[in-house]
């Protein structure tokens, strides 16, 4: 049921109207015939004296029902469905950060730990987590106090610099070990203390939750390449073109078979007036308009 109140000039309102103007216009009632009712049904209703009288009755101003009539009309194109929520994935996220500069200076004399990084933060991961975790499903990503991001290829700095920054560890949940088992490990003391003892720099662990994210849409394909540039060698110094799809064929007399020769084509090429050869075989005509010259061709 569709109802659309109408001005003397055609303009289409709202329902918030002033009680004045409400009077002032007509109200276009649709009944769209699409369930088990039919229309003879729903016709004999609102022609009635009955559904005119508690209209009249129901509403406060005098209300007059007029040009009742069935009509047949184009059923509109239905409005595309809400889209399908996007992908989600499973991660557990953690924070590595430098847990105070006091012990800095002794630590480093220590023989046998790794530099803080991005990678050295990263192999630590992936050795602590289960063997059902890939490498390639954790990321590491050092931010700045002012909220750089630093890739990996840059992720080597001076000994202040490594240690000012907040590494930033996502664990993609896609292999077989769950959430709770990666939470379990990366939650532990022991995952923290074995973070310590691997690294030069005094490390804590901070910030550990579980979260999801949208899987991103992979890149298109690259489009196949077109047919026409596929069937077409290329030969010569400077990639001549040799195109045989636009070529032609005044000879087609392979081993005698086929159509018969082109007399106007051999009286015009010099290598069958000349040589007496046979006039046998596919020749092609107009496959290029270059000179193949140079070493690969030996003569011009």
């Amino acid at each position: 049921i569709a109802v659309t109140a109408v001005a003397v000039r055609g303009r289409r309102l709202l329902d918030d109207l002033t009680e004045d103007e409400a009077c002032l216009l007509r109200y276009i009632v649709e009944i769209f015939v699409r369930g088990a009712v039919p229309t003879e049904a729903l016709f004999a209703t609102v022609d009635s004296s009955a559904f005119k009288s508690d209209l009249d009755d129901y509403v406060t101003e005098p209300i007059l029902v007029e040009n009742v009539r069935v009509v047949s009309g184009l059923v509109p194109f239905p409005f595309a469905p809400p889209s399908a929520p996007p992908p989600l994935e499973e991660l557990v996220t953690l924070d590595v950060v430098c847990s105070g500069f006091e012990e800095l200076a002794n630590r480093r004399r220590l023989v046998g730990r790794v530099p803080l990084s991005v990678s050295s933060v990263r192999a630590f991961v992936a050795s602590a987590l289960p063997s059902g975790v890939s490498r390639r499903d954790i990321a590491v990503t050092a931010v700045a106090v002012r909220g750089r991001r630093l890739q990996d290829g840059n992720s080597e700095f001076t000994d202040n610099e490594a240690c000012l920054l907040r590494y930033v560890v996502e664990i993609f949940v896609r292999g077989t070990v769950p959430t709770e088992d990666i939470l379990a490990v990366v939650n532990s003391t022991e995952f923290e203390e074995g973070l310590d003892d691997y690294i030069t720099e005094p490390l804590q662990v901070e910030n550990v939750a579980s979260d999801r994210r949208i899987i991103p849409s992979p890149f298109q394909p690259p489009s196949p390449p077109n047919p026409l540039l596929r069937d077409r060698p290329y030969c010569g110094e400077n990639l001549i073109v040799l195109d045989f799809v636009a070529a032609s064929t005044p000879l087609n007399n392979l081993g005698g078979l086929g159509p018969a020769p082109n007399a106007s084509f051999l009286a015009s090429t010099s290598f069958f007036g000349s040589s007496g050869v046979a006039a046998t075989g596919i020749y092609y005509s107009g496959i290029g308009k270059d000179i193949v010259a140079g070493s690969e061709s030996g003569a011009a």
